[in-house]
């Protein structure tokens, strides 16, 4: 039971990694996206500039009891989702790309492809503009 539950706190971590990855395209079909995706990149920031254990991972290991499974207990999460969650690249490198996608995320809500100025999307009426 607790290998399964393990398996599937990596697969949660996995969308939540693609959600942070994604965020920005999906404010692009909702707008109320951006307010959960920000606070879901600013607890990434958080958890990789103070350096903390992210809490999906401690999990994991906790579910884990503290041991990684052998080739025989390897299931498809284990063999092809968690290289995906966990790469093998430095923290500092971890932290860069955390850092350059907020940066990143922070740019793109700001610009707005869709172009709507702030008064317009407060009263949902477009402003007079001479021809």
């Amino acid at each position: 039971m607790t290998a399964w539950t393990a398996d599937l706190v990596v697969l949660i971590h996995f969308l939540y990694i693609l959600f942070l990855i994604l965020g920005p395209l999906l404010f692009l079909r909702w707008r109320r996206v951006r307010t959960v995706h920000l606070v879901a990149v600013g607890l990434a920031v958080l958890i990789q500039g103070f350096a903390f254990l992210c809490p999906l991972t401690a999990l994991e290991f906790w579910l884990r009891r503290g041991r990684l499974p052998t080739g025989a207990e390897s299931t498809f999460i284990l063999r092809y989702i968690e290289p995906l969650v966990y790469p093998g690249l430095s923290q500092e490198t971890i932290t860069g790309l955390t850092v350059l996608l907020a940066a990143a995320t922070v740019l793109l809500y700001l610009w707005d492809p869709r172009g709507k100025r702030v008064s317009e999307a407060r009263t949902g009426e477009k402003q007079m503009t001479p021809k």
